[in-house]
């Protein structure tokens, strides 16, 4: 590493869960744009959107899968997009 560079903190887990708790963010909840809402026809009014919630209008024969593929997503330590 050269010298003008940075090194990142090293985060433990104990540290994230502490600061996502101080911070208020829901660990569980999914947060959504305007246009997702309508979208997946969820009321803006709700404020702790869930799996459950959001999933009400996947159809039945894919809704393993996609909780499948949801719960791996939110296994994936950093970012989702770079």
């Amino acid at each position: 590493m050269s010298s003008e560079e940075v090194s990142m903190p090293v985060w433990h887990e104990k540290q994230l869960r502490a600061a996502t708790c101080a911070a208020g963010v829901a660990m569980d909840a999914i947060t959504m744009d305007e246009r997702a809402y309508d979208q997946w026809e969820v009321s803006k009014n709700e404020k702790n959107i869930t799996f459950e919630i959001f999933s009400k209008n996947i159809h039945p024969a894919d809704l393993e899968r996609v909780r499948s593929a949801f719960a791996a997503t939110r296994a994936i330590v950093g970012a989702l997009r770079d």
